[in-house]
């Protein structure tokens, strides 16, 4: 269907849910202390005040107060919270996981591979997935759009949509159409939105993708009336609605994992966040317990008023440290006031350590990964090799699980692009022919580890020392990892210094007959 003609509730009352959940996500994520203390002390838009009675309710309201982002500040006193990284550490994870080492699309057909091998580079396709990747992360699936325009490039553009400016309808687990929203300006309550939507229309022998764009003037909680597209630059030229004449998806839908523990029954994916936002809050909440400790066990001295300098009258008085000699001072010796007392209160630091560390665990594997993928072994006694191929590899069936999703919308998206570059720019390609994605294998690498399997993989006479090179090197092609065979042999070749004794080096020239004396 087409997009509103008159005023309508925003966000619908549909999507509200998955909405508010994915500001939550973006507030972790962003990681701004000023934006989390206001996430968690207002909710639907409206401000509830800094100390409420709410702290001791039940609810929603009552237990965003209960933690730590969403407690009262008291009086007089300013928010100090320190916020840990972590959210944005575990997007970052997952994006790399995926990317880091990007996947091989393969086609059938020779035009084809030619043409992507050109496209993937004026795309810029690499760094697109990888951002897209890693907003999926939090907010539990992201949108790969590919459209054009020709007056700035003359190639497709593929393009990531974050999910939370995104309504999608889903129809037997497939994206059917979405909706993309845009804000273009606010002046005081007025709020201007464009909105353009993407449709699937006609029967499956004949079927095609139509665009509508329009943009709307409203509220916060209105989404107004529509006005002229011209009125923006943005949208100037666009078309209300077009035929794209597309058959293959100009959107696809990746979700991050599915189901969603929050949404049962929905196809919005599930966040890497959901379930862990408690214990982002409890680190967050020690690491600022550890930072008051450091204020408040500052150094100290305690000075008599007579060690005091005045500073003239209504001016106040202040002490040097660095003084060597004071004015005569009329204090008994024997008195208190006599003495400087310096006060150093305890900092507990492993404490503190201790426990961040204890929940950056739990909040890494709980978002699906090995605590090892960030550095976070655990320590006491030593694990047994089991349990250490148990905690690498959760992070590589996470990976397993992601890839599923991806491929699925990463040859939906190469259809797209290939179908654009036919259709709009004549390049020669196939659109039916679909890429096969193919992705590296998982290493979570320990360098000592591999060596000393290299090593007995060759003195058992298993592996050749080109195969052994390649194990080290991946990326690098055959013909680099035989000149670094050959280097390796060449070297081999060489006289070792240590297997000679005194005077190596001199001439090889038998010693002639000695002179006569």
């Amino acid at each position: 269907m087409p997009l509103p003609d008159s005023s309508i509730e925003w966000p619908p009352p549909a999507y509200a849910p998955a909405l508010s959940r994915m500001c939550d996500y973006d507030a972790w994520w962003a990681g701004d202390p000023d934006r989390l203390g206001k996430r968690y002390t207002t909710r639907s838009g409206n401000p509830v005040p800094d100390n409420r009675p709410s702290q001791y309710r039940g609810g929603l309201v009552g237990t965003m107060s209960r933690w730590f982002w969403g407690r009262p500040i008291p009086q007089g006193e300013k928010r100090t919270g320190i916020h840990m990284p972590l959210p944005a550490d575990i997007a970052t994870a997952s994006a790399d996981l995926l990317f880091a080492e990007p996947p091989r699309y393969v086609f059938e057909k020779p035009e084809t591979r030619e043409a992507w091998e050109k496209l993937d580079d004026q795309m810029q396709l690499t760094s697109r997935l990888h951002e897209a990747a890693e907003v999926c992360a939090p907010f539990g699936g992201v949108y790969l759009r590919t459209t054009f325009d020709k007056a700035l490039w003359d190639h497709p553009i593929l393009s990531a949509v974050h999910a939370d400016n995104a309504l999608p309808e889903f129809k037997w687990g497939r994206l059917v159409a979405v909706t993309f929203v845009r804000e273009l300006g606010r002046d005081g309550s007025k709020v201007t939105r464009y909105l353009e939507r993407y449709e699937l229309a006609g029967a499956p022998s004949n079927r095609t993708w139509w665009n509508f764009n329009a943009v709307y003037v409203g509220t916060v909680d209105k989404l107004g009336k529509p006005i002229d597209l011209n009125a923006f630059d943005d949208t100037r030229g666009l078309p209300q609605a077009i035929d794209l004449d597309m058959p293959v998806p100009p959107v696809s839908y990746i979700p991050n994992m599915l189901p969603s523990r929050e949404d049962r029954g929905s196809d919005i994916g599930r966040s890497d966040f959901e379930g862990a936002m408690g214990l982002f809050d409890a680190l967050d909440d020690t690491a600022s317990s550890l930072m008051r400790d450091i204020r408040l066990g500052k150094s100290r001295a305690f000075i008599p008023a007579a060690f005091l300098q005045s500073l003239g009258r209504g001016n106040g008085a202040s002490w040097d440290p660095d003084n060597e000699l004071y004015s005569q001072l009329d204090i008994p010796p024997t008195s208190e006031a006599a003495r400087i007392t310096i006060e150093q209160f305890k900092i507990r630091v492993d404490e503190h350590v201790q426990t961040m560390t204890q929940w950056a665990r739990a909040g890494v594997e709980t978002a699906g990964y090995s605590a090892s993928t960030f550095g976070l072994e655990r320590s006491g006694a030593d694990p047994t090799a089991t349990e250490v191929n148990d905690r690498k590899s959760r992070s590589g069936r996470t990976r397993r699980k992601k890839t599923g999703y991806w491929g699925e919308g990463m040859r939906e998206s190469a259809a797209a692009v290939l179908w654009t570059a036919k259709a709009h720019f004549g390049v020669n390609v196939d659109p039916t022919d679909l890429a096969r994605i193919e992705w590296p294998e998982f290493a979570d690498p320990d360098p000592l580890t591999d060596a000393q399997t290299l090593q007995a993989l060759r003195a058992a006479g298993l592996i050749s020392r080109f195969l052994g090179v390649k194990a080290q090197h991946g990326d690098w092609d055959d013909d680099e990892i035989q000149e670094e065979v050959d280097r390796i042999e060449a070297e081999d070749q060489l006289p070792n210094p240590d297997e000679f004794g005194p005077g190596f080096g001199a001439s090889d020239e038998p010693a002639g007959e000695p002179e006569a004396a």
